[in-house]
């Protein structure tokens, strides 16, 4: 019949403290796998649990072990280099990330440096541009305390004479306006004066004109003798009054051209003796105020009348 389980567990144990002392024999280069490296303990491991028990320990097990465990490191050298290579890749890609790291430091701190530096040289040349100015200052003020009387008399001196061209210029001004107001003043008041007289002189001409009526008639005879010298003599008075105030007759001769400003025409004489167009007739005296004047002023024309049919009288 079968064993029983305790006496298969119990050769089972012994099978396997056998193979473990077997395989303390195998060696690897010059070690024992038991003494080598600890990555061909698996490969033992598989090799005993894989192995039936009659073959464990016999020199064909040993070479296959053997071949196994330099296979095993073979590769595992390989992989050893790679990771080492892989490691050594990893160091230099650290060593230089640190590398440029410790670039950018030091490009950063140069700049820092040269940053402070041109700082520190821009202070230095504003402190001595600020001392040089300082200076500048101090001869300037120093110059001025020099020159400040003469500067202060000339600059006063200046101001006052400014003041006077300016109270001249308004004093001119001032001036020019008085005689423009002065002008048109005069003007207006001439004007009034001539408007008031000739308004006056027209009144007293009309008075005068009927005084002269009265006087020119018939003489009267009896107790109306003496009305009508006294009308004749107050007709007198008048005219010498006018006369004296500039409000003289305006008369015309014979022969003298026609003027439409002086004259006013009240019927035509054919006369051939006379230039065409002329004075043939004095029918009524007309009246002038300032005759002398430039410009005298026509109160009455006198009426005339004209000479036709005759030569072409002259160009006036």
């Amino acid at each position: 019949g079968f064993p029983s389980q305790p006496t298969m567990r119990a050769c089972e144990a012994m099978r396997w403290r056998l193979a473990q002392r077997l395989a303390a024999r195998v060696r690897v280069g010059d070690q024992p796998v038991r003494a080598a490296h600890a990555l061909h303990r698996p490969l033992v491991q598989d090799a005993l649990r894989v192995a039936p028990p009659c073959l464990v320990g016999s020199r064909p097990w040993q070479a296959g072990m053997r071949s196994r465990c330099l296979a095993s490191q073979a590769g595992q050298s390989e992989d050893a280099s790679k990771a080492a290579e892989r490691s050594a890749s990893a160091e230099a890609a650290k060593a230089e990330e640190s590398a440029k790291a410790e670039a950018a430091k030091a490009e950063e701190a140069v700049r820092e440096e040269a940053a402070k530096a041109e700082e520190t040289a821009k202070e230095e040349v504003k402190a001595e541009g600020g001392q040089a100015a300082e200076e500048a200052k101090a001869e300037e003020a120093a110059k001025e305390e020099e020159e400040a009387p003469e500067k202060a008399l000339e600059a006063e001196l200046a101001a006052v004479q400014e003041k006077v061209r300016a109270k001249k210029h308004e004093l001119l001004l001032s001036l020019a306006d008085f005689e423009n107001n002065k002008k048109r003043f005069l003007k207006e008041r001439e004007d009034r004066r001539k408007r008031s007289t000739t308004n006056f002189a027209t009144k007293m001409i009309e008075v005068y004109t009927e005084f002269d009526k009265f006087a020119s008639s018939r003489q009267a005879s009896g107790a109306c003798a003496g009305l009508h010298e006294g009308v004749a003599l107050t007709r007198d008075l008048f005219k010498s009054t006018l006369e004296r105030f500039n409000a003289k007759m305006l008369e015309a001769e014979v022969g003298e051209p026609f003027v439409a400003a002086r004259h006013n025409s009240v019927g035509s004489v054919d006369n051939a003796d006379l230039p065409e167009n002329s004075v043939a007739e004095l029918v009524k005296p007309g009246w002038v105020l300032d005759p002398d004047s430039p410009k005298p002023v026509v109160i009455t024309k006198a009426d005339v009348r004209v000479a036709h049919h005759g030569p072409q009288a002259p160009a006036s």
